[in-house]
């Protein structure tokens, strides 16, 4: 689930929450229903927070590297591929 704090959002399991962010102040992000990407270009894209971009690779079960950047992020969601190197 992704909750938020003073406008830093972070991705926590539902008993994370429950056990430690609630107690300290975190809230369940509003936008909760499911995110349709797919379609956008890059430049919409960079709207979107981090922790947006991995709940949406997780909901699709696209599987993405959690140091991932947000340029790589948003690479998958587009399609496009990086070359490392070149």
């Amino acid at each position: 689930m992704l909750v938020e704090k003073d406008g830093k959002q972070i991705e926590v399991t539902d008993k994370a929450y429950r056990v430690y962010y609630q107690t300290i102040g975190f809230k369940p992000c509003e936008e909760q229903e499911p995110l349709d990407l797919f379609g956008l270009s890059a430049e919409e894209l960079e709207e979107y927070k981090v922790p947006q971009l991995k709940a949406f690779l997780k909901q699709e079960g696209i599987e993405f590297d959690s140091n991932a950047k947000k340029e790589e992020l948003i690479a998958l969601i587009t399609g496009e591929e990086q070359n490392a190197g070149e």
